[in-house]
């Protein structure tokens, strides 16, 4: 029952999502509809998150269904991490998107800047809530393309610029070195499910890099 109900918590995500494309219908100063909406979603990922602490609390953790092809795809795990981090994510989102309704009051590009912001705070979620190796890479990665977005919001500060450039560089080799030990982890373990491969990892069965020598021999 419990691992079904951990699916909801993707609505949190999704709903910035949503929001973030409502951007492109209010792209000048003061958006009133986004801002309202944006705190909306970022409040709902906030009691989900909340929720879930609780229910992991009295239950433990639990994994949802995996939404995609040949096991590879968007799943949710709820556990003690995971829904402490989701809750801290949705916290601080919302702060943030509080504040920044009333600092960047009258910013012409203010609608845009919360498209980015949701944006990223729907990727952070969806990389903590992973139980997938595939939604952790992609959601990572979109992180960090997002995060260079937000760095990048006004394109005229040369300080921007430069260090925006410094960390699309380092971000794109992290990312690599992710891609290749996601890889190596769903070929020793022979699943991208992340919660499968801490069960056989804690079971006192082969090793990864023993199952890397069997496949190899």
């Amino acid at each position: 029952m419990f691992d079904s109900l951990a699916t909801l918590l993707l609505l949190g995500p999704v709903a910035l999502i949503v929001v973030a494309g409502m951007a492109r219908f209010s792209p000048s100063a003061r958006p009133h509809s986004l801002m309202a909406a944006s705190q909306l979603a970022a409040l709902l990922s906030l009691v989900l998150a909340v929720a879930a602490l609780g229910v992991v609390a009295l239950y433990g953790s639990a994994a949802g269904p995996t939404f995609g092809w040949a096991g590879i795809g968007v799943s949710v795990r709820v556990d003690a991490i995971s829904a402490t981090l989701f809750t801290l994510v949705s916290f601080v989102g919302f702060i943030v998107l509080r504040f920044s309704r009333s600092y960047l009051d009258g910013d012409r590009r203010q609608g845009p800047f919360f498209r980015d912001l949701c944006l990223t705070l729907a990727c952070v979620s969806l990389l903590v809530l992973a139980n997938n190796l595939a939604q952790l890479v992609g959601a990572w990665i979109a992180t960090s393309l997002c995060l260079h977005r937000l760095l990048l919001f006004y394109r005229e500060r040369p300080g921007a610029i430069r260090a925006a450039k410094k960390k699309f560089i380092v971000a794109r080799v992290g990312d690599g070195a992710l891609v290749g030990a996601a890889a190596l982890l769903a070929l020793a373990f022979g699943t991208a499910d992340i919660g499968l491969i801490l069960d056989r990892a804690v079971s006192g069965g082969l090793s990864g890099t023993q199952m890397l020598e069997v496949q190899g021999a």
